[in-house]
């Protein structure tokens, strides 16, 4: 951490190494709580590395919680991964749920009931400003699952105006590449069929991996931008690590990403991005690293707002110690014309609410946030269906365990 970390310089003195009992607590003694929020440990790697790679113990289920009142709370899914056991139970984007193996949610249990590996969902629904339950209950098994990011895609026509659209969940590339393949295959689609808009619903995509958001850049960038290797972002490091990397024969690497070449490229000159609060990291650097050099319109809320970086640190001891792993921060990121430190997020162009209570399908046009990006593409009003308005007040929950996983890996590990 006083070699690595960003923020080393603000490292409490009279810490004692080696003598501390718990490596948790230890870790977040170091932590620079006045700005840093994401720097993370666990104890188990493996299961972070399951992540990473897009192969987590899961029911398939991206949650949003909403709190009612002080103590109610209520799952609404915000999508579930094909193939998962959420999508072969039937469960769609907008079900709502308020049971978990028979108990009520609140705000003391919800993450501990959501995380088990047997789940028996209590549905509800919305019964004029009440939630009240359906008497359905659907019963899943978490299982280790192909958390393909590419969860939706589309071809559609806006008066004419062929528009690629598609989900993207995470910016993870998979084993072997698989998930890059997913993405291969949906802009060869996308180029066969002479698309000339893109919209990219980043929406609930926390983050990932840096050099995906590259490939991702690369392939709806302009060609020149790809085919020149322009800086896509720069890093930005401690003071000890800045003059280390000053050193002759860095691998550039250390210094930032270009974009990278990709078969795939569209050539495109303008984008849209779809955004919300769970727009993080990897999502964000997309957004700002893409925007000198093409038209990026942003439509929806404002995003998570994060501009840092991790390497991946476990033992490397052979065999290994412990199965300990931390993620401190070690970077921030900036785009070509230094913009960075977006501690309130990225704010969009076009601010438009995503109705939590009444989520429609992706790609339908009654999504209020799509439908705008619509209006822009095809330049007159695109009608949608009514979103169903609800006299409720609700806070969405946003707890410290939800913070940390907003992740961009840098590929490095201290390996420098």
């Amino acid at each position: 951490m006083e070699v690595l970390y960003y923020w080393n310089d603000k490292i409490p003195e009279g810490l004692n190494p080696g003598q501390e009992p718990d490596p948790e607590e230890f870790f977040y003694k170091m932590v620079y709580i006045e700005e840093d929020k994401w720097s993370y440990i666990t104890p188990d790697l493996d299961a972070l590395m399951a992540d990473l790679n897009g192969t987590p113990f899961s029911s398939g289920i991206s949650p949003a919680f909403i709190r009612i009142g002080e103590e109610q709370i209520i799952l609404i899914v915000e999508f579930v991964y094909p193939g998962s056991p959420a999508d072969r139970a039937g469960i769609q984007r907008g079900d709502l749920f308020l049971t978990i193996n028979g108990t009520f949610m609140n705000i003391d249990n919800y993450s501990e009931l959501f995380n088990q590996s047997i789940l028996n969902m209590g549905k509800g629904m919305l019964s004029g400003n009440s939630f009240i339950p359906t008497g359905e209950t659907i019963t899943i098994n978490a299982e280790i699952i192909e958390a393909d990011p590419l969860v939706y895609s589309d071809i559609i026509s806006i008066n004419g105006i062929k528009t690629g659209y598609f989900v993207y969940s995470s910016f993870t590339s998979g084993t072997n590449n698989k998930y890059l393949s997913s993405l291969d295959n949906l802009f060869l689609e996308f180029k066969n069929e002479n698309i000339s808009e893109l919209i990219i619903d980043l929406r609930y995509n926390l983050g990932g991996e840096i050099d995906v958001a590259g490939y991702l850049a690369s392939a709806v960038s302009p060609f020149s931008v790809m085919n020149n290797g322009e800086i896509l972002v720069n890093y930005l490091y401690n003071k000890e690590l800045t003059e280390y990397f000053k050193l002759p024969n860095t691998d550039p690497r250390y210094l930032g990403i270009t974009f990278p070449e990709n078969a795939y490229n569209l050539d495109l000159s303008g984008i849209h991005f779809l955004t919300g609060w769970k727009t993080a990291s990897a999502s964000e650097l997309l957004i700002i690293g893409l925007k000198p050099y093409m038209n990026v319109k942003q439509i929806g809320e404002s995003t998570y707002g994060k501009y840092t970086a991790s390497w991946v640190i476990s033992d490397t001891n052979d065999p290994p110690e412990h199965s300990w792993a931390m993620m401190p921060i070690v970077l921030k990121y900036a785009n070509k014309d230094g913009y960075t430190d977006f501690r309130n997020g990225l704010t969009p162009d076009y601010t438009v609410t995503d109705p939590v209570l009444d989520l429609k399908p992706f790609g339908d046009p009654g999504d209020p946030v799509l439908a705008k990006a619509r209006e822009l593409i095809g330049g007159v009003s695109v009608k949608s269906a009514v979103t169903v308005k609800h006299d409720i007040s609700y806070t969405i929950m946003v707890d410290e365990s939800w913070r940390r996983k907003s992740l961009l890996v840098v590929e490095g590990g201290g390996g420098y």
